[in-house]
């Protein structure tokens, strides 16, 4: 079979993927699921997703393996990412986000997590069970999302993500966190952090514990 590869940007292309979307639209999943995945591919699935409604998006993307959905996340414009992503249901995000993580898409993987609520969150890091995935995942979320994040967790689990987001690279994000964490939970992960992640955490918070300002 001969794949469509047209640009979404030409006028023709634009035309012929809203086509695409309308009979998808109309059709069972059953029977659009295999049929774009042979003709349209992940890219051209991606192109069509825009003008797909909320519902179709939701039954195909429970007709599609994580491998493949992954595929078609990376492929997405970041304009109409939010878009699809808030028409997946967690449990495909939650398979995704492996594949994902293993495409070092990481950005992407991180536009999922931002969309979820903290128990989701929890569940996602939990079940990834993936220090460096996801301090990878953490370092490309908003400084103010990743600290619902931290505060979804345990102090214990909270202090690995983050010693682990600091032996990743991203030190500015350990420092920017700080100040938008209560001082109890500070407190908490402290003792638990290594000294270099501690002093990081501490350097741009106004008045941190005295045993933790770095002079110790």
């Amino acid at each position: 079979m001969t794949k469509v590869s047209l640009s979404a940007k030409h006028p023709s292309g634009l035309t012929i993927y809203r086509l695409l979307a309308r009979m998808a639209d109309h059709l069972p999943p059953s029977l659009v699921a295999p049929t774009a995945k042979a003709l349209l591919g992940p890219a051209g699935i991606a192109k069509t997703l825009q003008f797909l409604r909320p519902e179709t998006i939701t039954s195909l993307s429970n007709a599609f393996a994580p491998e493949f959905i992954a595929r078609i996340a990376v492929t997405l414009e970041p304009e109409v990412r939010s878009q699809v992503l808030q028409s997946l249901p967690f449990g495909v995000l939650l398979q995704a986000a492996r594949p994902l993580i293993e495409m070092d898409a990481y950005q992407v993987t991180a536009d999922f997590a931002a969309m979820l609520p903290r128990p989701h969150l929890k569940q996602l890091v939990v079940q990834l069970n993936d220090p460096v995935g996801v301090a990878h995942i953490s370092g490309h979320m908003p400084l103010e999302r990743s600290a619902e994040v931290l505060l979804a967790f345990s102090p214990r689990l909270g202090a690995q993500v983050l010693n682990e987001v600091m032996n990743q690279g991203y030190v500015e994000n350990v420092a920017e966190v700080g100040p938008l964490l209560p001082r109890e939970r500070l407190e908490l992960l402290a003792p638990l952090l290594t000294p270099e992640t501690r002093k990081l955490l501490f350097s741009k918070v106004d008045s941190p514990p005295c045993q933790y300002n770095g002079k110790t």
